[in-house]
């Protein structure tokens, strides 16, 4: 298509393929419909998809076929795992909609594999107030002010440092912010 979805789609899996071989077992975190287990199942990955919706993961099921994915219904915050098993974590569109995102980084990364990936999206204050240079934004409209930290909207959002922060808390080394 063309689209900002099929954007940050190919954007996500070029950067978890260019780090793990095939056949490496990846959790999709928070996976929806599974636009990326899909995807990365049919590059040859071994995916494990853990969404809360019985009905997300219903959606995704019907297109599984013999794709190589389990699914599990499971919450971000307490995940069904009980060791290290995965050389990949990759989530795409749900940190932000938690507050207590970092609780959601450090509870996965007790399931990655030492030397895995976790591949994550979050706003970044710097890069929205970039974004939004010379124009009027209408923050309700996005649920969040990036500005109010106090704001009880649907999103969240970090500084780059938080987020670097963050990662280190939880062990993680950054290899990239993109964009930075």
């Amino acid at each position: 298509k063309g689209d900002y979805q099929d954007f940050l789609t190919n954007d996500y899996i070029s950067e978890l393929t260019k780090r793990l071989n095939k056949r490496s077992k990846i959790l999709d975190l928070g996976c929806g419909t599974g636009v990326l287990s899909l995807n990365l199942a049919t590059l040859g990955y071994n995916i494990t998809a853990l969404d809360i919706s019985k009905g997300m993961l219903g959606e995704l099921e019907k297109k599984i076929g013999s794709l190589p994915i389990s699914t599990i219904q499971g919450d971000v915050f307490d995940q069904p795992f009980s060791e290290e098993k995965f050389d990949g974590i990759i989530t795409r569109w749900v940190l932000p909609h938690f507050e207590d995102w970092p609780l959601i980084v450090n509870e996965s990364t007790m399931y990655l594999k030492k030397g895995g990936i976790f591949i994550f999206d979050m706003t970044s204050k710097e890069n929205y107030e970039d974004a939004s240079k010379g124009r009027e934004v209408d923050f309700d409209h996005f649920g969040y002010n990036p500005y109010n930290n106090k704001s009880k909207g649907y999103y969240s959002s970090a500084s780059i440092k938080e987020i670097r922060g963050v990662a280190q808390k939880a062990g993680l080394e950054v290899l990239d912010i993109i964009p930075n």
